[in-house]
């Protein structure tokens, strides 16, 4: 297993920058996720690991082995790293079998069934990259960036054309995969519940710089500012003045705040959507908290939870996320209530 670290990395095209002085680590074995909007440089990172792009400073490193500096240049075919780009990109005139065992040492057929099996891809060798549906091609992709052995592995956005349900059990299955081989991964995605989902830990991309590498759930819990705040999952964001230690004023009412929250007089305190509760005004007893008041804006049914819009009577909108069908009808009176500390942002 080898781990990457990448030091002080500026890349860019032509005469434009996109990483600037970008540093990173991924552990060996580990399996990290890129996240970052369109633009971020997140895919320009991943090109850089690979080799596809040689950077204009810094250094790349697998293990102890530099391969990218100022100095030195390691091209990809000698990186030991595999590729798995977006849609597959398989040759259609090679059968799935030719298609793995491409830049493959001759005589290697049973590696081929080996991997095809490993994927679940067993008795399909001979079928075209026509013949197959997206997932089975995604399948073959990874099976041929497995086939030479790779110390990492680069996954480009790889599941992007997939629909929702193929998705999810498709990337469940790499992960599955690559975790039992130990191989280091590295994948770059857009999507904050794929990289939240399957990661080890969540490397956040933002005008060419890490913000914030972090496990999944410090990530959401914790982000680091207030773009992270917004961009990874969905985020209430809430004027906030200090009343006391831990204690925050709010349209909301008071907020208490996460062990080890900064001190500051004011700033925004976030609160996420499966944090707070809706109540009929009429149904709280006087023994219940009474939350905040307001009428129901919208409400959007979403199959496992419905996410409802309240104004509140104290000004801003909120969204609150109920479970199923539950929720309250627009223009409602209800009452939202706080469940749990919040964090607060400058």
């Amino acid at each position: 297993m080898t781990g990457v670290a990448v030091k002080d990395v500026s890349a860019g095209y032509g005469a434009g920058t996109v990483l600037a002085d970008l540093s990173l680590d991924v552990g060996s074995g580990e399996f990290l996720a890129v996240l970052g909007a369109s633009g971020s440089g997140k895919t320009t990172l991943l090109k850089v690991i690979a080799g596809l792009l040689r950077p204009q400073s810094g250094t790349v490193r697998f293990g102890d082995r530099i391969v990218s500096s100022p100095d030195e240049w390691v091209p990809p075919e000698r990186r030991r790293v595999g590729l798995v780009p977006q849609e597959g990109a398989l040759f259609p005139h090679l059968t799935v079998a030719g298609n793995v065992a491409f830049g493959l040492p001759r005589g290697t057929g049973g590696d081929v069934d080996r991997l095809l099996g490993l994927v679940g891809m067993d008795g399909m060798g001979g079928l075209r990259p026509q013949e197959l549906s997206g997932g089975q091609q995604q399948r073959v992709a990874l099976a041929r960036a497995l086939a030479p052995s790779p110390e990492v592995i680069c996954l480009d956005e790889p599941w992007s054309a997939l629909d929702a349900s193929l998705r999810v059990r498709l990337r469940g299955e790499v992960r599955e995969l690559l975790a039992g081989l130990g191989t280091t991964a590295i994948l770059v995605t857009h999507d904050q519940e794929e990289a939240l989902s399957i990661a080890d830990r969540v490397a956040v991309v933002r005008d060419g710089r890490i913000v914030q590498v972090d496990a999944p759930e410090v990530l959401y819990s914790r982000p680091a500012d207030l773009g992270t705040a917004s961009f990874v999952g969905e985020a209430i964001l809430l004027d906030a003045r200090a009343v006391r230690d831990g204690v925050v004023s709010t349209a909301l009412g008071e907020i208490h705040l996460v062990a080890g929250s900064p001190q500051r007089p004011a700033g925004q305190v976030l609160l996420r959507p499966e944090q707070l509760a809706i109540v009929a005004e009429h149904a709280v007893g006087s023994g219940e908290p009474h939350g905040a008041p307001g009428s129901v804006a919208a409400r959007s049914y979403h199959g496992h939870d419905s996410l409802v819009t309240v104004r509140l009577d104290a000004g801003p909108e909120i969204a609150v996320r109920a479970p199923g069908g539950a929720g309250a009808a627009p223009g409602e009176r209800v009452s939202v209530v706080v469940g749990g500390p919040g964090v607060l942002i400058e």
